[in-house]
């Protein structure tokens, strides 16, 4: 009972092991640890085939051109940096240094003035109300409502904001008393509760005349990495759409930074510079930059209109130091552009109370207008040589994706997809086997373990020649290896191209009837001096009828090298390299590979 114990679970153990290794087989595909773990490496194969060639070379081809458009249009080789900075307006009513006598007699050289300059004389350059034809004051005809205009300067007119800036062409002021206390202690007290706080006592309403001629003034600065202010920089005004004011301003260009004068749009507006560093633009450039014009309704069916109700524009600072197509290796100087965005149907109203007398009399100011608001952003860039590695990583990328598609389209798609995979895929011998220096018995085992076919690479191996150093004459063992019924499979293809390079014409891949009968006598003179030991029972190849031969003389060659037996093919490569090695010292040039003189008997094998 005991043994039978014993038996029984050597038989369980074996039973495991058999279900583990129709696991292995079942993932791995084999059971073998050297299959499992096997390095897989790269082989170069040169397949000589235009199709795959020139596919190859439009893919490739392909690659270069987007790396490069991605260097020079998209700057991909330069490190990126967020433009951060601040920015604020001012505003100034139109100033000149003669008075209106001077500037109406045309004899004195006008030129505009700073008011807070109190060296000079400089006056407010504000053209008559009778030729402003919203105002009432004037008899031009006009098709909207007018109203009464009032000249007023910049400290009237303007409500500066952080980062914004109003610049009022309407205005209402309604004077007002106190009529109302919660102030029991206040003679204004009326209980506790109050109908009116203030009561109205008169009211204007008016415009602001000859607005749309103020001066915006603009300071900004930016700090990526280095700070920067506006003063330091080259800017322009990008004007998209209207070509009256490109051709009205003699400076326009046609491009910026660099770019020709030019009279049509889009075009781009260089600043006026003041003595602080400000960039200067009448507010009209602005309002015509972005196609507004505060006569035009607010909206279609509004009975106001711009300069009555109001509007917002965004004042966009973009900031930048590479264009494409340029080329830059060290940290260029940023440059700037100014686009504006008008925000149509958006009015602006500022309410502020200005108090006579507080709490008791005030003047409550509401004003509508044009809102300018500022906005920074931009990317400044810089040469980065690790980003230039990883564009140069990503293009490796590319390439090696379009090696596998070529590789896949050449072993599935191609016709001659079956040769071009014996080409690319070739397995070593079991080298676990061949460093344990196994018996040609244990080799013969391993090759009456193949089936079906396929090819065995421990009999075609550079490593272990197994057919050379354990087969004997007739074995047919060894015939396994190669059961495909194909003259293309890779130890054929092989022996016909060094036949073809010895005895043939390379160029038209072709080897004669007369040439092969040469090689045929050869082989046979080479096999009684070398291998006498095998001339007995050797197969050599044999000879055909020269009309059977030229009808296809390659079909012809690989039909008599598949017809050799395993042994054979190994003893016609040797020769053929020791040809190839004769050949090569005759014209005395130099082969990276030895000629394989190997004349060993197998008995000594």
């Amino acid at each position: 009972l005991h043994l039978d114990r014993r038996k029984l679970q050597f038989l369980y153990f074996i039973g495991i092991m058999g279900l583990f290794d129709k696991l292995l087989v079942c993932i791995f595909g084999s059971s073998d640890a050297d299959d499992i773990f096997a390095y897989k490496t790269q082989h170069m194969i040169v397949i000589r085939d235009r199709k795959l060639g020139i596919l190859n070379i439009v893919c490739m081809f392909g690659i270069v051109v987007y790396v490069l458009l991605q260097l020079a249009m998209n700057g991909s080789y330069l490190s990126l940096a967020q433009a951060k900075g601040s920015g604020r307006f001012t505003l100034r009513q139109p100033t000149s240094n003669c008075s209106v006598a001077e500037r109406e007699e045309g004899n004195y050289t006008c030129v505009a003035c700073d008011p807070s300059d109190l060296g000079i004389n400089c006056y407010d350059n504000f053209p008559r109300v009778q030729s402003l034809r919203y105002c009432t004051q004037s008899d031009l005809p006009f098709d909207k409502h007018k109203m009464v205009c009032r000249f007023e300067e910049f400290a009237s007119t303007g409500a500066v904001f952080q980062s914004s800036i109003l610049v009022a062409t309407r205005g209402t002021e309604l004077r007002e008393e106190k009529s109302c206390s919660a102030d029991p202690q206040d003679p204004l007290y009326q209980g506790g509760t109050c109908d009116r706080v203030y009561n109205v006592l008169s009211t204007d309403e008016y415009y602001y005349a000859f607005v749309a001629n103020f001066s915006i003034f603009i300071y900004h600065s930016i700090e990526a990495p280095v700070t920067h202010t506006n003063r330091e920089l080259t800017g322009a005004l990008y004007v998209p759409n209207n070509k009256v004011l490109c051709n009205f301003t003699p400076d326009a260009m046609s491009s910026f930074p660099h770019g020709s004068l030019t009279n049509t749009a889009p075009c781009w507006i260089p600043p006026n510079r003041s003595d602080d560093g400000a960039d200067v633009f009448f507010l009209n450039t602005f309002l015509a930059a972005t196609d507004v014009d505060l006569d035009d309704w607010l909206y279609d069916g509004a009975n106001e209109t711009i300069r009555d109700a109001g509007t917002s524009l965004i004042v966009n600072i973009e900031y930048s130091n590479w264009k494409s197509w340029e080329l830059m290796f060290t940290e260029a100087e940023p440059r700037y552009e100014y686009k504006l965005t008008a925000l149509h149907n958006d009015s602006f109203e500022n309410t502020e109370a200005i108090y006579d007398q507080y709490p008791a009399k005030r003047t409550v100011l509401n004003r509508w207008g044009t809102r300018l608001v500022a906005v920074q952003w931009g990317v400044i860039r810089q040469f980065s040589l690790l980003q230039l590695l990883v564009t140069a990583a990503t293009s490796l990328t590319l390439v090696t994706i379009t090696v596998v598609i070529v590789d896949a389209i050449s072993t599935t798609l191609m016709t001659d997809s079956g040769l071009y995979k014996d080409y690319k895929f070739k397995n070593t011998p079991d080298l676990s086997n061949v460093a344990a220096g196994l018996s040609c018995a244990t080799c013969n085992s391993d090759l009456q373990l193949i089936e079906g076919g396929g090819y065995c690479g421990i009999c075609e191996s550079e490593v272990a020649d197994c057919v050379y150093r354990c087969a004997k004459c007739g074995h047919d063992r060894c015939d396994k290896c190669f059961t495909k019924s194909t003259l293309n499979h890779p130890p054929v293809v092989n022996v016909y191209h060094l036949a073809i390079e010895v005895y043939g014409d390379v160029a038209s891949n072709t080897l004669s009837y007369n040439n092969y009968r040469r090689m045929v006598a050869g082989f046979s003179e080479y096999i009684k001096l070398h291998e006498p030991e095998h001339h007995d029972c050797q197969q050599p190849l044999t000879t055909i009828e020269r009309a059977t031969y030229d009808s296809n003389p390659a079909f012809s060659l690989r039909e008599q090298l598949h017809k050799l037996n395993d042994m054979d093919r190994a003893m016609l490569r040797r020769f053929l390299n020791n040809k190839l090695y004769e050949k090569s010292q005759q014209d005395n040039l130099h082969l990276q590979t030895q000629p394989l003189l190997d004349t060993r008997s197998l008995s000594e094998c």
